[in-house]
């Protein structure tokens, strides 16, 4: 009988000490109040998304999911005690971005005395153990009728697994109420601290998944790297450059960071620059961006007579032309008239003269000097020595004493600082960003507008709204930017062209006459064609990233495709092809059925369209 009461006795005391257990583990009202004032809304408009963030440096340092703000550079609005009497709203910027950790940094720089949260560890982790997590589920749906923004949700959770990967926490599973909009919230331990970012909801369960903090403690201990790749015009690419790349610590202590970067321009021109610094912080180092391949008095000579052509490299010498002096590398073309010769220059300059004088009298061909009289040419196109080099890439490594922080890979696509060539006198408008969409045009489904361009998705197009191109001569042109493919990704083509724009096999355009562009890493391959999934007859080939020109003219029943390489005006590497009669290259087409259009794997940057009364 003594041995039962006992035991009876000994169970209603640990009874009574199980609430006084627990509550030295619940969340304290200064934990709850640091954690709202540290934790901010999220809103990405251009991804029209929301979600959460905190504090993690007073100095404007905020945390959330990569998949909430996206790329680095952008801005996203974060909401400061929203919903509460204090509430404002400021722009950050997305500093960071770790799409394999999910996780990204963003910057405020107008307020100094923000809340931040400490950082903890997972090491001690355990199932059951109680969390508090903060956020914003379902972004601003649960704001009240006279809010714009909501109050911040708190939950108190456990818990309820840890998943690991290699012996370390790789997620933390939780059974805390969490929705949509709570991604990027901080999960928090009994003493306040920071021990996961919510990530996930488990669809239809009530189970949810936090990165570990320590994920998020390698994260930040990379520091704040900004570069900004440099603009390179086509003109200047063989002149030195400077570049700058600024490394911040986020615990603002000196720190021993060195700064590398892997140069390419082509296969044969890789180098490796090292950047120096005098404050530790500022690296600077100077570069040409492509190193010469030719001797620098040489040009690409095209020289065309009426019975063929020559192609060649020429010297450059100094060029009369009645009383006006240029040297022969400053002229585009010269064309042999009536009554003398034209020159054209840059800009859209021209000369014309009777009197021509110092044209170069041979021509390297190969290996062979061959005399040639230019003047007598019906047409010479001359371009500097063409290189290939649309491109450069890099790669920027940052390191602290011999560990490596940072290793980021980027493209600087060449500029070309011509004006661009435009037969029809009209202007090429712009495309994308905030510029008006022309009016001559309508986009097809999924178009995608970006700030410098404009994509079409799933091998849709753009066109002119009108579809009469047949019954007057017309001009169209546009710009076009190629990027570079995944090796096993063949269906990235291009198509430029006139006609019904109705589809066939895999998507692509049937009656219609058009330019069908190959990925550049396929062969970049230009064909004019007349029927779906068929290269047709191939009239040139891409080798470089960046803009070029295509341009459709049509005369009567003949109809001219040209492509401008590069957007540098005439040169030696363009390349054409005439329809003498259309309707026999393609004949579906009649006075009511044709367009021009472009669609497909590129970035097009502008376009200009006249037709002829």
């Amino acid at each position: 009988m003594r041995s039962a009461i006992t035991f009876i006795l000994y169970g209603l005391s640990l009874l009574l000490l199980l609430p006084a257990t627990r509550l030295a583990a619940q969340t304290t009202p200064e934990i709850v109040s640091r954690g709202k004032q540290a934790t901010a809304l999220v809103v990405a408009e251009s991804r029209r998304a929301t979600g959460t963030a905190f504090c993690v440096d007073p100095a404007g340092y905020f945390v959330t999911n990569a998949h909430v703000v996206g790329k680095a550079g952008d801005s996203v609005k974060l909401v400061l005690l929203s919903g509460e009497d204090g509430e404002h709203v400021v722009s950050a910027r997305v500093v960071r971005v770790d799409e394999d950790a999910d996780l990204a940094l963003l910057h405020y720089s107008g307020e100094t005395q923000l809340t931040a949260l400490e950082t903890g560890t997972d090491t001690a982790l355990f199932e059951t153990q109680e969390v508090t997590v903060f956020g914003y589920p379902l972004g601003t749906a649960l704001a009240l009728r006279n809010q714009d923004y909501p109050n911040i949700t708190v939950s108190v959770g456990r818990i309820s697994a840890i998943r690991r990967s290699q012996n370390k926490p790789a997620a933390i599973q939780l059974d805390a109420v969490i929705n949509p909009g709570n991604s990027g919230g901080p999960v928090l331990d009994a003493e306040g601290k920071v021990i996961g970012v919510v990530v996930a909801k488990i669809r239809d369960t009530d189970l949810n998944l936090a990165i570990p903090v320590s994920e998020l403690t390698t994260f930040l201990a990379r520091p704040d790297v900004a570069f900004t790749p440099p603009s390179i015009a086509v003109s200047q690419r063989h002149q030195p450059i400077e570049l700058t790349v600024r490394v911040t610590p986020f615990d603002r202590q000196q720190r021993d960071f060195k700064v590398r970067m892997e140069w390419s321009s082509r296969a044969d021109d890789r180098r490796n620059l090292t950047l120096e610094s005098t404050d530790g912080s500022t690296f600077k180092a100077s570069v040409v961006p492509v190193l010469p391949v030719a001797e620098p008095d040489l040009l690409e000579l095209v020289a065309r007579f009426e019975r063929g052509a020559v192609q060649g490299l020429v010297k450059d010498s100094m060029i009369t032309l009645d009383e006006h002096q240029t040297t022969l590398r400053e002229i585009r073309r010269i064309s042999l008239k009536p009554d003398g010769y034209e020159l054209e220059l840059p800009e859209n300059r021209r000369l014309n003269g009777s009197n021509l004088q110092g044209l170069p009298e041979t021509v390297q061909v190969g290996d062979q000097t061959i005399a040639l009289q230019l003047s007598r040419a019906r047409e010479l196109l001359l371009a500097p020595p063409a290189d290939g080099i649309g491109a450069i890439t890099y790669t920027l490594i940052v390191l602290e004493g011999e560990t490596e922080l940072l290793r980021e890979s980027g493209r600087i696509i060449l500029q070309s600082d011509l004006t661009l060539p435009n037969i029809a006198g009209n202007t090429l408008l712009p495309l994308g960003g905030e510029s008006p969409f022309p009016a001559f045009l309508e986009a097809g489904k999924e178009t995608l507008y970006e700030s410098n361009g404009l994509r079409t998705k799933d091998r849709n197009y753009v066109r002119t709204r009108s579809n009469t191109l047949l019954t007057s001569d017309f001009t169209a042109e546009v710009v076009f930017e190629l990027q570079p493919g995944e090796k096993n990704d063949w269906g990235n083509v291009v198509f430029i062209g006139i006609g019904t724009v109705e589809r066939a096999a895999y998507d692509e355009p049937q009656n219609c006459a058009y330019l069908r562009v190959t990925p550049l890493h396929v062969n970049g391959d230009v064909g004019l064609s007349n029927r779906p999934v068929d290269s047709g007859t191939i009239i040139g080939k891409f080798r470089t990233v960046g803009p070029h020109l295509a341009r459709i003219r049509r005369k009567g029943e003949l109809v001219i495709f040209e492509v401008d390489v590069d957007c540098d005006g005439p040169s030696p590497d363009d390349f054409s092809r005439t329809i003498p009669d259309i309707h026999t290259f393609v004949p579906t087409l009649h006075e009511k059925n044709t367009h021009f259009f472009f669609g497909g794997a590129a970035l097009f940057k502008q376009v200009s369209f006249q037709q002829s009364p």
